[in-house]
């Protein structure tokens, strides 16, 4: 199993994430939480704590690890110290930009599936 710990549902994924996931058998969506910026390093610690322990008890084979740097970073160090393998998701970005009807410019990001790649 692999644990989507991403603000990105498996759903939403394109045909070639959802391909390169099914490695690990089937996924499963935790919500990456909101960190307010203004939370401590204790209130990061604790989130920390209480999302690792979570994802460990399911004994996923691995997890995609996306969202707020410092609450990842600490999620991923758990995880990586309970031997579990942790990926973020790596893609392509093209900019697409237009002028609309009234002279602004609009930007569109497109972002293509990569790879997963190992924290």
């Amino acid at each position: 199993m692999l644990v989507n710990f991403t603000n990105h549902k498996y759903e939403a994924w394109s045909d070639e994430q959802k391909s390169a996931a099914q490695k690990w058998g089937e996924v499963i969506d935790l919500p990456f939480p909101n960190v307010k910026p203004q939370a401590s390093k204790a209130d990061v610690e604790k989130m920390a704590q209480s999302f690792s322990g979570k994802i460990i008890s399911m004994k996923p084979c691995a997890v995609v690890a996306q969202g707020e740097m410092t609450l990842c970073f600490a999620v991923v160090n758990r995880l990586k110290a309970a031997e579990i393998s942790v990926f973020a998701a790596t893609s392509e970005r093209t900019i697409i930009e237009k002028t609309d009807e009234d002279g602004n410019s609009v930007r569109t990001s497109v972002f293509k599936f990569v790879q997963f790649r190992e924290y």
